[in-house]
């Protein structure tokens, strides 16, 4: 049995208070917490009134004197911060909305970034404007949560790796009907990486809300330098080491060397129950919160929807009574994988978006800019084979038309622009040939490695503002945070700010056997146990093609649980954010107010046992 699974028989603890920072605040209510189902209750609870504390943060280290026993799950104390919902709070860090949507200060230092509340106010601010389109944010401009929030790290056991979660509980929380929203970040990301789209639902809920980072995140290592970044953005001092080039950068995701994808689930069902325990002391006059008596409902958005699905098949014992998932990177028996259609594109994009209208696309104009270099690349595909025709037109033709016989949406096609102007397919198929192969630093998957590069795309140093501030701008894949994909030490002479070009893609699309056969032990079989579900997926998705993920899952889901429901949204596409984007509107709509719609869905289900909404295609 797992360290966590018998968290529950530690010897009694006690606090420890070290106090932070102390003002004088209050704390402020939020939106009122509907009813739960009294099924759900195994016995009734008085209404525990918010406390009005003087601290607007506090950390609180559980054990005696501050020291862990040898059976704690946890890495180091779990850290707790009171927000007053002013100064600070859950949702916005004290910006509001409005300031959310203003752009982060440039003028932050790296003393500034030393302090754990501004590296989690940047982050915060950071996630915010890449995860949702602010411009429909309909809940107010200056909505602010006030509540407690816990940060944690947790150890590796015999089955599943370790992880960190975040925990945040409103003050508008009722201990008497309790909810618990269960979250895993999308992508890469941290700990804030799923507060935007899934979080910020439960916390107007007056749900807590607990949130795993999956291992990922900006956990970051620079061998050559010899420094690194924890899970929550500190800057450590380590000893230098071999890189495959120099300047070289450890990337969670991408160099492991272990499997973690699969056990996405099981960090997701494990910080879920670490969290009712925590929920539990922060409520100690209560009875203790279990999943008998609260109501729990997982939710995420692309590898978090992946890590829902992965829990919901791993929830042997019904923890969970619902769950959402959008855009799942969700994995079935004969269906190719992320690696698949993300090196297809890497390798025929370039080409195909000459098949396409320039001036009708979005950054069409980008393609149109470069033109000498795609028909060059069709000229190569043209050579090797891996197209037909007779001319530049009639080769991006072809390569339009296998990548709709693959399964992708035109609709999705239209975004190939977008999708080869931030690199994506280079970035994705580098990642997960790294991850799914247990690759680490020193072997370099097609001699593609990641690095800060000076202003000729040689790798350099990251500067000491830049490495303060990878945890709070960084998405946990490249490029991002001022890291780049480059080529290091290529024996076939590739420059090093060469990695988005056709011999990488050809390269990547090389290893597809081998990481597919690395990816089976990702399949799921549909198993959601009878409990409500609803997943939903947009048709003009370009990254998560729908026909390889979400339809398949659903068809297999659909057979096992009456209660299942797959909604696809018909001009929804992967990033809200993009929709900012010349060209994006009005073909493509935000996917953020269906996920919200599908959480009330679910929520007034098990609560007021109002119908599902029945599945189909949402225009």
């Amino acid at each position: 049995t797992p360290v966590w699974a018998v968290s529950s028989v530690w010897p009694v603890l006690h606090w420890s208070i070290r106090y932070l920072v102390i003002r004088t605040a209050r704390s402020s209510k939020g939106s009122y917490a509907r009813p739960m189902p009294t099924s759900k209750l195994k016995s009734p609870r008085r209404f525990l009134q918010s406390k009005h504390g003087v601290l607007l943060a506090v950390v609180l280290c559980i054990g005696a004197g501050g020291d862990l026993p040898a059976s704690s799950p946890y890495q180091q104390p779990p850290e707790r911060y009171h927000f007053d919902g002013q100064t600070d709070d859950l949702l916005t860090a004290g910006l509001g909305i409005t300031g959310l949507v203003q752009q982060p200060n440039s003028a932050t230092t790296t003393d500034d970034l030393d302090d754990w509340l501004e590296r989690r106010r940047r982050a915060i601010h950071q996630n915010w404007r890449a995860l949702v389109d602010l411009r429909r944010w309909p809940h107010g401009s200056d909505t602010k949560i006030a509540g407690v929030e816990y940060v944690a790290h947790v150890k590796a056991s015999a089955t599943i790796p370790e992880s960190s979660f975040l925990l945040q509980i409103p003050s508008s929380f009722d201990p008497s009907k309790p909810c618990l929203l269960v979250t895993a970040a999308s992508g890469s990301r941290g700990l804030f990486g799923s507060l935007p789209t899934v979080g910020q639902w439960g916390l107007r809920q007056g749900c807590a809300v607990v949130s795993d980072d999956k291992g990922l995140g900006m956990r970051i290592e620079d061998p050559t330098n010899g420094w690194r970044i924890t899970a929550t953005g500190q800057v450590e001092s380590i000893a230098t080491s071999p890189a495959p080039f120099r300047h070289a950068l450890r990337i969670a995701h991408a160099h492991q060397a272990f499997d973690s994808e699969s056990n996405w689930g099981r960090m997701l069902l494990r910080s879920g129950k670490l969290a009712l325990e925590l929920m539990s002391q922060e409520y100690s006059g209560h009875p203790a919160f279990t999943s008998k008596n609260t109501l729990i409902i997982a939710a995420g958005i692309s590898n978090g929807g992946a890590a829902v699905l992965q829990a919901l098949e791993a929830d042997g014992e019904g923890f969970l009574d619902a769950a959402v998932a959008s855009e799942p990177n969700v994995h079935t028996s004969g269906a190719p994988p992320l690696y698949d259609y993300a090196t297809l594109h890497g390798l025929l994009q370039p080409c195909a978006a000459l098949a396409e209208n320039l001036s009708d696309i979005p950054l069409g104009v980008v393609i149109g800019m470069n033109l000498s270099r795609h028909s060059e690349w069709c000229a190569r595909l043209a050579k090797d084979s891996l197209v037909s025709g007779a001319d530049t037109q009639s080769y991006a033709s072809d390569a339009r038309r296998q990548l709709l016989e693959s399964g992708i949406e035109p609709a999705a096609l239209r975004l190939g622009a977008v999708n080869l102007q931030f690199g994506l397919w280079t970035s994705v198929a580098a990642t997960y040939a790294q991850s799914y192969l247990r690759r680490d630093l020193n072997q370099p998957s097609c001699a593609v490695g990641f690095a800060a590069t000076d202003a000729s795309g040689q790798p350099r140093a990251l500067t000491p503002i830049e490495r303060s501030r990878l945890f709070s701008d960084g998405t946990g894949i490249a490029p991002t945070g001022g890291i780049n994909v480059v080529v290091g030490n290529d024996a076939d002479n590739r420059s090093a700010n060469n990695a988005n070009s056709y011999e990488t893609a050809q390269c990547l699309r090389g290893l597809l056997k081998e990481v597919v056969d690395a990816t089976r032990k990702l399949n799921v079989r549909g198993i959601t146990g009878k409990r409500p579900v609803i997943v939903l997926h947009g048709a003009g998705d370009g990254l998560i093609p729908v026909a390889h993920t979400s339809r398949r899952y659903a068809a297999l889901a659909a057979t096992h649980n009456p209660y299942f429901r797959y909604l696809e949204i018909a001009q929804g596409q992967h990033f809200d954010a993009f929709l900012a984007i010349p060209g994006m509107e009005p073909a493509f709509v935000p996917m953020q107010p269906w996920l919200d719609r599908s959480l009330d869905d679910v929520y007034t289900f098990l609560a007021e046992n109002k119908p599902l909404p029945d599945s189909g295609i949402l225009h």
